[in-house]
């Protein structure tokens, strides 16, 4: 490996580091977390004041680097302004981030409105800000941020994260540049508040957004936006004691005629999904807690699909026939939460109407063991799936109960009528794991088509 220091023909070490342009060196001084990029002024004379050229700001305080602030005797707020005071105030800025994941100090809060400002500015393109802090997630006094991250025609990165952010969108939206949007936990004055941010952002690419419901009684309901190709929708808030005034029997509107990437996990606070896009969609994520036939036929063109709770009930029709065919889907995964007795019926569905499937994943996230009961065991399919004799490459079982008859009578099937298989990955836990001679043992006994 080539030595970064080489000595000189007196013998004296030459730094070859320090050698380097300041461009160069700000670039690798940017990957670095704020309070660990200051402390380099101490370095050398050439290094005093390198850091203050650096177009990247990262101030989020974790519990680990807040002991940084405590050997240095100073908290969070003073740390945050003398850092900016020193930095030149026409110079623009690529990243901008600040939070903390430690103890909420009510005195932090006059200052937030001022750093997103100061961002602004100071013509940032990624803008972060993160409120954490689980052991309060009362709204009675939440952050209200300023209007200016919704006014900017430089940022393209805007994130939002925080059991103390309240959303309030200003009228006019302007966020011409703006590629990404995450808004993980803030709360919202309204259930279109939402719909106004996306109003005036023309380009979105990426939209997540993760909701507590329980937070401010508002449901999310229309997303309309042409632009986005990734689009995350999570929500939750069944927590109890917390009186739930909310009218669930709704739909969740998305009009995302781009849309190549989509993610929906909910706790059943919808009642219905309305979907439109076109066949563009590749990927599709959803474990929802109902059953919506409806949305099958929006996921049917995808390549990828993640699918978990109650919502692959739907893909059953009468006498387990499938509700659609995926003629298109080449990776499947499947992921079981609970023991419910169609699990098995729902694999073998899955393989039928996949005649393209290569790579299936299946997941028994589930506790307990019911297999006493019939309805809970595998049963062979009556045909031998199309995809498991012509096209699937690798299967996963994560999960694997070992030498229980029930698993090992799935992949005896697989391995008897999986002709083009090239790789069965299995993972089992807990005392199956201990057992893994004797699982591999009497699996290798089985008969195989490949």
């Amino acid at each position: 490996m080539k030595k970064i220091k080489e000595c000189r023909g007196d013998g004296i070490p030459v730094d070859m580091i320090s050698d380097l342009p300041d461009s160069i060196l700000c670039h690798i001084l940017s990957f670095l977390p704020t309070h660990l990029l200051v402390p380099t002024s101490l370095l050398s004379r050439r290094w005093r004041f390198l850091w203050t050229k650096v177009k990247t700001l990262d101030f989020f305080i974790s519990f680990p680097s807040s002991r940084f602030l405590k050997r240095h005797n100073m908290n969070y707020v003073d740390f945050v302004n003398k850092v900016v005071l020193q930095l030149d105030p026409a110079g623009r800025l690529d990243k901008f981030a600040f939070g903390w994941g430690i103890l909420f100090e009510e005195s932090r809060v006059d200052y937030v409105n001022k750093w997103i400002c100061y961002a602004i500015g100071r013509s940032v393109r990624i803008l972060n800000v993160t409120l954490m802090d689980s052991s309060n997630s009362s709204t009675d006094d939440p952050i209200r941020p300023s209007c200016a991250p919704f006014t900017s025609w430089i940022l393209e990165f805007l994130m939002l994260q925080g059991y103390y952010i309240m959303l309030k969108v200003p009228y006019l939206v302007h966020l011409p540049k703006l590629l990404e949007l995450r808004l993980f936990y803030v709360a919202y004055e309204s259930d279109h508040s939402v719909s106004q941010v996306l109003s005036g952002c023309p380009l979105l690419h990426t939209l997540q957004i993760h909701h507590d419901v329980c937070k401010d009684n508002v449901l999310i309901d229309r997303i309309s936006c042409p632009s986005p190709k990734h689009l995350t929708i999570a929500t939750e808030g069944l927590r109890r004691g917390i009186d739930i005034t909310l009218e669930i029997d709704r739909t969740l509107e998305i009009d995302a005629p781009g849309l190549e990437s989509l993610e929906l996990y909910d706790c059943r606070w919808w009642k219905d999904y309305s979907v439109k896009m076109p066949t563009s969609l590749r990927i599709a994520k959803l474990s929802l807690d109902v059953e919506l036939d409806e949305l099958v036929e929006t996921v049917k063109h995808v390549k990828c699909l993640e699918l978990g709770g109650v919502f692959m009930e739907a893909l059953r029709g009468g006498d387990n026939n499938p509700v659609v065919k995926f003629e298109r889907l080449t990776e499947l995964e499947l992921t079981f939460r609970c023991r419910y007795g169609q699990w098995n019926s729902v694999i073998n569905v899955m393989l039928e109407c996949s005649i393209k499937l290569k790579v299936l994943k299946i997941t028994m996230a589930f506790a307990g063991n019911n297999y006493t009961d019939p309805e809970y065991c595998w049963k062979d399919p009556k045909n031998v799936p199309k995809c498991l004799s012509s096209s699937i490459e690798e299967i996963s079982f994560i999960g694997f109960k070992g030498l229980e008859d029930d698993d090992m009578e799935m992949i005896s099937y697989i391995l008897e009528h999986g002709e083009v298989m090239r790789r069965l990955k299995l993972k089992s836990f807990g005392k199956c794991a201990e057992n893994k001679f004797q699982m591999i043992k009497k699996i290798s006994m089985f008969p195989r088509s490949s």
